[in-house]
């Protein structure tokens, strides 16, 4: 039961930038580390893709590196919130992201598949991912 919960709560998060049909980011507390979850919204086959990406705060500068400097479940599951907030709202049908190494990989795959377990992988490179919206 504890690892079904595991990522069902997140933390308050506030919708700091609006770009309608361009961008929108979020920011997040957890402790004393600021977080930022931005989706990029893009054309996709006369539907809407978004690319989504967060990172800590350091100053100005996004870290997406392992800090190992905060709540790792909470953050996960903030972002996992988010995503699905920004599908369900904005009625995206495919999310790109870029990572380029394998554990930031593992982690953006596994914030899709809790986020939206019926998404397929449907193209990806050495850095780019994108998966669609299952066809109703």
């Amino acid at each position: 039961m504890f690892l079904r919960e595991l990522f069902d709560r997140s933390a308050p998060y506030e919708w700091i930038t609006q770009i309608p049909n361009d961008r929108y980011v979020a920011r997040f507390n957890i402790g004393e580390n600021e977080y930022k979850f931005s989706a990029h919204i893009f054309p996709y086959d006369n539907l809407r893709g978004a690319e989504i990406s967060f990172c800590m705060m350091d100053g100005k500068k996004c870290r997406t590196d392992n800090t190992g400097s905060g709540n790792v479940n909470l953050v996960y599951s903030t972002v996992i919130q988010l995503v699905k907030e920004v599908v369900e709202v904005l009625k995206i049908s495919r999310i790109a992201y870029d990572a380029d190494d394998a554990q930031r990989k593992r982690i953006y795959a596994m914030i899709i598949s809790k986020s939206l377990p019926d998404w397929k992988l449907v193209e990806h490179d050495a850095d780019w991912f994108y998966y669609d919206r299952p066809i109703n």
